[in-house]
């Protein structure tokens, strides 16, 4: 069969019923209207990344990118305008400290449900403060807490505060231009009610502490926009919100009709794609039928695989987290699987694959997805040998 050059819409439904976020090729932030796909950039280096697949997400927060309105508490601090620019092309607020003698920061009165992950992110960018905190509680005394520096853009460490959230884990994200993402993820205690992200400005001399209280001068500060709180164990996109929580609707993209191309006798399908997070198991891509399987990647396991839908086990390679180049040759009679030119793994089964029917780019016939971009997918109508599909991840 000739190769004919199709647009992604000739070839891929993409349906998701809200809106959704990107970073578009000159590095700035946009929202990309519902039932598109957002192809991402790199903010930094303005490289595509791939096509952006995420699940369902709320942003909890309300007023998400302004911090003048009282949806917001502020602790000793005050909300002045800027003209530092955020990633959307406009101005960064920037918080200030007071000059009393205590802990300094802004937060929001959220509810939460107990034993649920939640994840708090923050666009900074240093003033004459080079340290924040962010933290995950009902208090300052019961919290999850990740200490950052803004100068060098990196996690310093994270603790937990009386010791009642656990599982806490933070990272950095670069966006270019000195603004930095900052996130903390943790586990609410059993029947929490109160999660109340919030921020907090750090004098040096107080970044040892646990709870860093110092005398303010009423002018030093740092710079904000684009603050997110939600449940899971990870940052999503922005949700960028006003008077309301809002939420994004997962990303679905499909190749619903496989005919004349697909081969149900024999293939090989390969994806190449970066998963976001440490914290989930991300699902790359799904051939779903009677048969179905899905190639996956277990970043907390550091291993990348095959699920198979009516046959026993999974095929299994360790690969550390990054990009991922998977494939997977089929046949009536085995299933091989290769990982960034790792040796194949092979399990023999007995079947066809004459009733697959859909195609699923970074998402499963279940709930599973990618959580991450989608660099390339190709499929062949032909089983490659194992020393083929080890070159073709490698």
């Amino acid at each position: 069969m000739a190769q004919v050059s199709k647009a992604y819409a000739d070839l891929i439904t993409h349906t998701r019923s809200s809106a959704g976020s990107r970073i578009n090729a000159q590095g700035k932030f946009e929202m990309v209207a519902a039932n598109l796909p957002r192809f991402d950039y790199d903010p930094v280096t303005l490289s595509l990344r791939g096509l952006l697949v995420e699940e369902q997400r709320t942003n909890l927060l309300i007023q998400s990118d302004d911090y003048s309105t009282s949806s917001w508490m502020k602790s000793l601090t005050t909300v002045e305008s800027s003209s530092m620019v955020s990633p959307v092309g406009g101005a960064m607020q920037k918080l200030v400290d007071s000059t009393t003698n205590d802990l300094h920061s802004l937060y929001q009165i959220c509810s939460i449900t107990g034993s649920t992950a939640y994840c708090y992110s923050v666009h900074t960018k240093q003033g004459e403060r080079r340290y924040v905190f962010l933290n995950i509680g009902s208090s300052r005394s019961q919290c999850a807490v990740a200490a950052f520096d803004l100068q060098t853009g990196t996690l310093l460490r994270t603790y937990n505060n009386g010791n009642t959230w656990a599982g806490i884990a933070a990272g950095v994200i670069n966006c270019g231009n000195g603004v930095y993402r900052l996130w903390v993820s943790a586990t609410s205690p059993v029947g929490a009610t109160s999660g109340n992200p919030a921020i907090w400005l750090v004098h040096d001399n107080a970044v040892a502490l646990a709870v860093p209280i110092y005398v303010g001068d009423g002018v030093s500060g740092a710079y904000l926009w684009g603050q997110q709180f939600e449940a899971g164990a990870f940052p999503t996109s922005h949700i960028p919100t006003t008077s309301a929580q809002v939420t994004r609707a997962a990303d679905v993209a499909s190749v619903n009709t496989l005919s004349p191309w697909f081969n149900p006798t024999a293939g090989t399908l390969f994806v190449d794609c970066v998963p976001a997070t440490a914290s989930n198991n991300s699902v790359m891509a799904a051939l779903v039928g009677d048969s179905a399987f899905h190639l996956f990647y277990d970043a907390v396991n550091q291993r990348s695989g095959i699920y198979s839908i009516n046959t026993s086990g999974n095929l299994v390679n360790q690969i550390p987290l990054g990009r991922i180049r998977g494939a997977v040759a089929f046949d009536p009679h085995s299933l091989s699987y290769s990982v960034n030119g790792s040796a194949v793994s092979i399990r023999a089964q007995e079947r066809t694959y004459n009733k697959h029917t859909e195609l699923r780019l970074g998402r499963n016939q279940f709930s599973g997805s990618l959580w991450g971009h989608l660099r390339s997918i190709r499929y062949f109508p032909r089983r490659f040998t194992n020393a083929e599909l080890q070159a073709l991840t490698a």
